[in-house]
């Protein structure tokens, strides 16, 4: 029976043999957030009839994996949504007043799923939970009007309580050049290594970031896959020179940063790889690429 646990929450896993784990309803929270498991199954565990009268709790589980995974379809997601909130009475039973209840919990989920409907994603948008509110942020499928109130939101302050609820949206696939740039220059570190990590911050802006003043922001920028070889060029010679000043804070982490990244990025070359691997580069910052 282990495999099939293992096999059944595998995106890797082909699948004509998921279509037969499917029969075993054991294993169904594992399909329900498996992004290879085909539609149809998806579609027919977002349905009530499928499950018994005593299996309420396995339902809800099913439900809530649904609401994650990407690949579900827009109707099986309303369905689902609608089915909470018709119930959501009972299923808050036992949840402290101060918790977040069932609909909030359940709409959290369904917020950063590019396929929930945008008629739900508008009304997500003006709820008064920061959970609901932080996830939806990131969502590729936001309207472009919602995009706009949640940067100028995140650009209104720079304390991270106030802006934090904001913040997954430096993360959103869909964020226009102009609210790219200005996330960019953000007070608040965190903001700009969001945009550094995003694939859809141009190299233009990615070469500027190379010159920020925090590891992490640094870290965020050389794992996004589309960093340049010559980012990667200038970013050895700059943390060269910090490496050789005796005075320079978390050497360290720029050093190592720098390293594991090189080491495996697409767009590093060979020589940049013997050269960060150089006990000399380590140690004293001495290191030619050329």
């Amino acid at each position: 029976m282990g495999w099939k646990f293992e096999a059944a929450k595998d995106p890797k896993t082909p699948s004509e043999i998921l279509d037969s784990l499917f029969q075993d309803k054991a294993l169904w929270s594992l399909l329900a957030e498996n992004p290879n498991t085909p539609v149809p199954h998806l579609e027919k565990m977002s349905r009530i009839s499928t499950f018994e009268d005593n299996e309420s709790e396995v339902m809800a589980r099913v439900f809530g994996y649904l609401l994650k995974n990407p690949k579900t379809p827009s109707n099986a997601i309303v369905r689902i949504l609608n089915w909470v909130e018709e119930n959501q009475v009972e299923l808050s039973k036992g949840l402290h007043p101060k918790e977040a209840q069932a609909l909030q919990r359940f709409q959290a989920v369904a917020a950063s799923n590019p396929n929930t409907p945008i008629k739900h994603l508008r009304e997500f948008s003006e709820s008064d939970d920061e959970t609901t509110i932080f996830w939806l942020g990131e969502n590729p499928s936001l309207p472009k009007d919602v995009i706009k109130v949640f940067v100028d939101n995140l650009l209104s302050s720079n304390e991270h309580e106030k802006c934090h609820p904001w913040g997954q949206i430096a993360n959103n696939l869909s964020l226009d050049l102009d609210a790219i740039e200005r996330l960019s220059k953000h007070e608040l570190y965190w903001v700009r290594e969001k945009i550094a990590r995003n694939t859809s911050t141009p190299e233009r802006i990615l070469m500027e970031l190379a010159n920020d003043r925090e590891v992490l922001v640094i870290s965020g920028l050389i794992w996004n896959p589309n960093f340049p070889t010559s980012g990667f060029d200038y970013l050895i010679n700059r943390v060269t020179n910090i490496v050789r000043n005796p005075g320079a804070k978390e050497k360290d982490y720029w050093t190592t940063y720098l390293k594991n990244a090189i080491n495996v990025h697409k767009n590093a070359t060979e020589k940049m790889r013997e050269a960060v691997n150089s006990k000399d580069w380590r140690w004293r910052g001495d290191t030619s690429i050329e």
